[in-house]
This record gives structure tokens, C-alpha cells and sequence, in this order.
């Protein structure tokens, strides 16, 4: 993919995640009934370059950016299973929120099996994805777990 193709994609990736976001937010002044601003925002420790997995801070290598892709969101089962919501208000927003989030993200998967196979050219590079993609996946659970833990 040349260099105009991944800038666009890249745009369209920091777009949906700012969308995301903005979903999100819309969610949390519904809840508190105050406007989210900036202030109002938190990145967990398991969220912070420095804690995830190397290919996931670095993604310098294509391989390493393709394994960084393939982890993303898409097809999930809580995006999958929460788009469904039906009820209303709270549970509305969340269904609407979780649609949107899936329909985002759900081909990623196509995308990353463009770059990984356009980046993967021997058997290191084969066992470089795998490995990656452990890492990468292992740090996403430690995030999601910090984010949905009780205190």
C-alpha cells in the first residue's frame, strides 16, 4: 500500500476513534447530566504506550503494525452482543454506540490481513506477526481488565 493509501487510512482510523469517543461522552452527560470536557477524561495505566506490549508502542516494523491491527476491536463479541440492546434510554445509547463502534471496526480484520500479507516474506516474519499478536493481545486483555474491574 503506498504512502498516500496508509495516510488516508490512518485519517480515517484517528476520525472513528475520535467518534468513538464523542459516543461515549454523549453517554457519560447523559448519565451525569454534566458536559464531558477534557477534565473529565482518564487514561487507565494499562492504557499508556510505556505499559503495552513493544509492538504495540513501536509499530515501526509492518509486522508489527499488522499484529497491532489485527487485535483491533472489530467483531467483538461485546460490540457484537450490545449493538442488539433494545431498550430504551441508557440501554438505546449504549445499543447505538456499540453499532456504530462494530460497524467501525469490524473490518479491520481485512485491512490487517492486507498489511500482514504484504509484510510477511519469511518465516521470521511469520513467527514476528504470531509473536506480536500474543503480546499485543495479552496487553489489550490487562487494559479491559483494569478498565472493567471493581474496586
Amino acid at each position: 500500500m503506498g504512502r498516500p493509501h496508509e495516510f488516508g487510512y490512518s485519517l480515517r482510523q484517528i476520525v472513528e476513534e475520535f467518534n468513538h469517543y464523542v459516543l461515549f461522552a454523549d453517554i457519560l452527560e447523559f448519565l451525569t447530566g454534566a458536559p464531558v470536557g477534557p477534565s473529565e477524561t482518564v487514561q487507565l495505566p494499562a492504557e499508556k504506550p510505556s505499559r503495552h506490549a513493544p509492538a504495540l508502542r513501536e509499530r515501526r516494523h509492518p509486522v508489527d503494525a499488522a499484529a497491532v491491527l489485527f487485535t483491533e476491536g472489530g467483531a467483538h463479541g461485546s460490540f457484537a452482543k450490545a449493538r442488539r440492546f433494545t431498550a430504551a434510554n441508557l440501554e438505546h445509547k449504549i445499543a447505538h454506540a456499540m453499532k456504530v463502534i462494530y460497524d467501525d471496526e469490524r473490518d479491520h480484520f481485512h485491512e490487517a490481513a492486507l498489511q500482514a500479507s504484504a509484510a510477511i516474506h519469511s518465516d521470521a516474519d511469520l513467527a514476528r506477526i504470531t509473536a506480536a499478536i500474543v503480546e499485543v493481545s495479552s496487553a489489550r486483555v490487562e487494559m479491559r481488565r483494569e478498565m472493567f474491574a471493581t474496586q
